[in-house]
């Protein structure tokens, strides 16, 4: 069974991200800060295959958010990184989404 991190810090959104995975045979794990993030990516005997990040919120640092994940999945995700998937219920500026892809990840926007 793959294992996804959801943060994100609207409960009910993140609950119904979770129950979209979990009905696709994924175990779902929920965040509501970086804090608890890092530490489930810490410490999950499990290899984390995806990384669902809600960044709706555009007053919220996510470039160091990013970084931060990043920098703890290869420290402690072997053998490999999992995928980052940013999800947004707004538009963002094309410098945001340029700089998601250079990051590495996907943006996909809900409606």
């Amino acid at each position: 069974m793959d294992r996804v991190l959801v943060l994100d810090n609207e409960r009910l959104h993140a609950e119904e991200i979770a129950e979209c995975l979990r009905s696709r045979n994924m175990e779902v794990t929920i965040c509501d800060t970086l804090r608890h993030a890092e530490r489930m990516l810490r410490h999950c005997n499990t290899s984390v295959v995806l990384i669902v990040i809600n960044v709706s919120d555009s007053r919220r640092p996510w470039g160091r958010i990013i970084r931060k994940l990043q920098e703890v999945c290869f420290q402690h995700c072997s053998p490999n990184s999992p995928a980052l998937l940013c999800v947004s219920r707004i538009q963002r500026e094309p410098q945001f989404e340029l700089y998601l892809e250079q990051a590495g990840a996907r943006l996909v926007y809900e409606s």
